[in-house]
């Protein structure tokens, strides 16, 4: 997934996901031209998916959350609306916010849900202690900033339903 679904290698986070420091990654943008070319004309002959980004929405969470993030900056016209659910900042040594800086002046979707959990790592592991709770906060503050970088482009409020939630963690409940 990290292949496919990062804009570069993740890493290992300073320590914190050394199971990732030898995952590769880079391949996101080629993976979203795919997903237009192929996986949607797709869905439209044997699904009956709708031709029209005003009918269509994507989500993702996790890597997949950033997938869908950078689908949303290089072809916000794809989708009307993307839901960018526990997107995995730690990733990629600070990479996908300052790439959502370098958006200013680009069109976002019409919709945009970002949403992250207040116990994103130590949700997951609970014996993390201090490190868990920091990366938590870490995490929490990466989704503000992500919101706050999208609003300053001059992204209508209204647009932008972003939140952390208190307690929530790094899975699907």
């Amino acid at each position: 997934r990290s292949f496919d679904y990062l804009p570069e290698p993740p890493g290992d986070w300073g320590g914190m996901r050394g199971d990732m420091a030898a995952a590769s990654g880079g391949n996101v943008a080629a993976y979203c031209a795919r997903v237009l070319a192929e996986l949607l004309p797709w869905a439209e002959r044997c699904f009956g998916l709708s031709r029209a980004p005003n009918d269509r929405a994507l989500g993702g969470s996790s890597f997949g959350g950033i997938a869908t993030l950078y689908m949303a900056m290089l072809h916000p016209e794809a989708f009307r609306c993307v839901m960018i659910e526990s997107p995995s900042f730690w990733a990629c040594h600070g990479r996908m916010l300052r790439d959502v800086r370098e958006c200013a002046g680009k069109r976002w979707p019409e919709r945009l849900c970002l949403a992250m959990g207040g116990c994103e790592y130590s949700g997951t592991r609970p014996n993390s202690g201090d490190a868990g709770a920091k990366c938590d906060r870490f995490l929490a503050e990466a989704c503000k900033e992500c919101a706050h970088a999208i609003l300053a482009q001059g992204v209508d409020p209204a647009r932008l339903d972003w939140h952390v939630e208190p307690g929530a963690a790094h899975n699907e409940r």
